[in-house]
């Protein structure tokens, strides 16, 4: 089998993307062989996160000769430059991974693919959603990290206190501006709120100390779920950001955590609503589904149940297939002109 090369830019431990790029190489690892690089050094928590999942990332460095040479090319995201080593990979089959609603990207990205000579790409779109925006045809693979520490978590839904919370890198896209409003009436309804990656809403929280703001990455999103009885999920308001999928949901989910999510949002793809979650359209329904939740023990844990044998089903053996059918239907193709 010919190797298959990962390409990300690797730039925090904390970004669902390399996450999720790491598990790729992961699971291919076990059908062919696979090399994982980086178009800039990543740091040290990056290296250390695909470290444990047995995956070591190489730097690009074109002048030296230290790239992507033939084979399959996995472009995992079109939030980062590629550079100038495309050319003289001479791998045969391209497939990009579109994770972002910034169309630009991923224009960029074909246009520079095309500009080498290589294949034309395959693009597999991250959720219906961001498919429909693009409005480039091509198959749609909701992406997660490894589920298996999530899965393993133990549940104990009928314990006193009742914890929401979220996860999310520490930047003000990934929060709605209602959110400081709705935390205050979850808080005043008698629930504890717990965000990682929200100290950037200390500001509208300064009052209110009993709300727990930690930055993003500090504890591992395994052990900061384990600590949750809810999971709420929305990013900033007026299409000022749209979730494309959101791999912190799929692992809420992994985790038998009852996920709240509110539209519109790539995550419309994996919670069934009123089954393993609600969907929302804005605070008040937020609200009074949290609310809900917190009151129905017996829900939380059948909506709980439910999302985890969802994640099972999606993210289990499945996933891999699923990625090594777009592979191997990739190509390999004829090449494009250079111009």
């Amino acid at each position: 089998m010919t190797v298959i090369h990962i390409v990300n830019a690797f730039q925090s431990a904390a970004r669902g993307s390399e996450r999720a790029a790491i598990h790729a190489a992961r699971v291919l690892a076990a059908q062919a062989p696979v090399r994982v690089w980086s178009v800039t050094p990543p740091p040290p928590a990056v290296l250390a996160l695909g470290r444990a999942s047995g995956v070591d990332i190489e730097t690009i460095r074109p002048f030296g000769g230290v790239m992507p040479r033939d084979g399959t090319l996995l472009i995992w995201g079109t939030h980062y430059g590629l550079g100038g080593w495309l050319a003289a990979s001479g791998c045969d089959r391209v497939v990009i991974l579109n994770e972002l609603f910034d169309c630009a990207n991923l224009y960029r990205h074909l246009l520079e693919v095309r500009a080498a000579g290589l294949p034309e790409p395959t693009v597999l779109h991250v959720s219906q959603l961001i498919r429909q925006a693009s409005g480039i045809d091509g198959p749609v693979l909701y992406p997660t990290s490894d589920p298996a520490p999530f899965l393993s978590i133990a549940r104990d839904v009928q314990r006193a206190e009742i914890v929401i919370g979220r996860l999310s890198r520490d930047i003000a896209d990934k929060h709605h501006r209602d959110d400081p409003r709705l935390y205050r009436a979850l808080a005043a309804a008698g629930a504890r709120v717990r965000l990682m990656g929200a100290t950037v809403l200390a500001g509208a929280l300064a009052d209110r100390p009993d709300i727990e703001l930690l930055p993003e990455g500090a504890l591992p999103p395994h052990e900061f779920l384990a600590g949750l009885n809810v999971f709420w999920y929305r990013t900033a308001a007026d299409g000022v950001y749209v979730e494309p999928s959101g791999v912190v949901v799929a692992e809420a989910m992994a985790a038998g955590l009852p996920v709240v999510a509110a539209r519109p949002g790539g995550f419309e793809d994996l919670i069934v609503h009123g089954v393993t979650g609600f969907l929302v359209n804005d605070q008040d329904g937020a609200y009074e589904a949290l609310l809900a939740l917190t009151r129905d023990a017996a829900l939380r844990r059948r909506m709980g149940a439910a999302g985890r044998e969802e994640a099972v089903r999606r993210f289990g053996p499945a996933y891999a297939d699923a990625l090594r059918a777009v592979i191997d239907a990739a190509g390999p193709h004829e090449r494009t002109g250079s111009s």
